[in-house]
C-alpha cells in the first residue's frame, strides 16, 4: 500500500509526491543482491543458475517446487540452496529447520 500522496503549492504549480518503500516489494531484488550475482555467476554450478532463474520468475519457491520443476532429489536442491544461502544470495523463511515448505527467495536485507 502506497502512502497518503503529498501536495505542496509552489503558487505556480503544485508538486504531488507519491512515497513508495520498494525494498517492502517481494519482487525488488536488492542492488547488493544482484551485484554479489553477478560477481559470483561464474562460480555457480547448473543447478544454481537454473534456481536464481527461477526466482528472476516466481520472486518465491519452496524446494519441492524447485526439485520437481528442475527433476531432481530434493538432497540436491538442498544442497545448492545451502550454498546459495552461503554466497548471501539467497533466504529461507521457516521457524522450521528442516521445513520442506520453506519458502526461499533473493535476500532482502
Amino acid at each position: 500500500m502506497l502512502a497518503k500522496p503529498e501536495s505542496t503549492d509552489t503558487g505556480n504549480s503544485v508538486i504531488l509526491t507519491l512515497r513508495n518503500k520498494v525494498t517492502d516489494h517481494k519482487e525488488t531484488i536488492l542492488r547488493e543482491t544482484f551485484d554479489r550475482i553477478e560477481a559470483l555467476w561464474g562460480r555457480l554450478n547448473k543447478t544454481q543458475k537454473e534456481i536464481i532463474h527461477m526466482l528472476f520468475q516466481r520472486q518465491e519457491v519452496t524446494l519441492h517446487e524447485i526439485a520437481e520443476f528442475m527433476n531432481l532429489t530434493e538432497q540436491a536442491i538442498r544442497n545448492n540452496l545451502k550454498q546459495l544461502d552461503e554466497f548471501e544470495i539467497l533466504e529461507r523463511c521457516s521457524e522450521k529447520k528442516r521445513d520442506k515448505n520453506a519458502i526461499h527467495r533473493f535476500k532482502s536485507g
